[in-house]
């Protein structure tokens, strides 16, 4: 919604400012017609990450995600994170992923086929595990009927992206270590207690177990 919410208002922009400027079809009554419309099909790129399937827009957007996670989702979906080749000579590791050696990084590659990310969505699923009592992921939470587990599954989803994503651009572009893997999966366990606090405080209902049953479900 952001980017076309941002288009509508540079096109009335123009037409106030200079309504002469654009003289061919389509005319700007036209254009804000086009804009208004949501796009006819779901991103299909997700399509490449068994852990995040293909989303519609309302889904990438929904209100239970953080605005940032959103955001790098979208970008996802539109195949323009600041990662491989684009940024080989500015990242650290130039188009290589920082655990895999001399592998090309690519949105799949970070956000799955990395066995260290594959790490951080195995405990990630163990936790959606936890919440449901039944062996499920954090994208299996979404499609139940209750709101309070499809708002953990979001938000599961969402300190996982962010913690894959934090490790890598702190090395690639911080110019910080390599980050071991015990030390990403206590960065997800921090990041999942302080959403599940969150939405705790929000929502008392929600499912979330204790913080010390997270963590030691992670971290053991």
């Amino acid at each position: 919604m952001e980017p076309r919410k941002r288009a509508l208002r540079a096109c009335r922009k123009i037409e106030i400012c200079s309504p002469s400027t654009m003289l061919d079809l389509p005319s700007l009554p036209t254009l804000r017609n086009i804009l208004r419309h949501s796009p006819p099909f779901p991103p299909q790129i997700l399509h490449n990450i068994p852990a995040l399937p293909s989303m519609s827009w309302e889904e990438i957007f929904h209100p239970d995600r953080p605005r940032k996670v959103a955001d790098l989702l979208w970008k996802i979906a539109h195949n323009s994170l600041p990662l491989g080749l684009p940024v080989a000579m500015v990242a650290m590791d130039g188009p290589y992923c920082p655990w895999c050696t001399n592998t090309l990084i690519n949105i799949p590659h970070l956000f799955w086929n990395c066995p260290t990310s594959a790490e951080v969505w195995t405990a990630t699923d163990n936790i959606a595990t936890l919440i449901h009592h039944s062996s499920l992921n954090s994208h299996s939470l979404i499609s139940l009927p209750s709101p309070n587990k499809q708002r953990c599954g979001r938000l599961l989803q969402s300190a996982a992206i962010q913690t894959i994503w934090r490790a890598y651009t702190d090395r690639a572009f911080g110019q910080n270590p390599v980050l071991p893997l015990p030390q990403i999966l206590s960065n997800l366990t921090s990041n999942i207690i302080a959403l599940r606090n969150v939405d705790t405080h929000q929502h008392p209902q929600s499912p979330w177990p204790p913080p010390a049953r997270i963590a030691a479900l992670i971290l053991t």
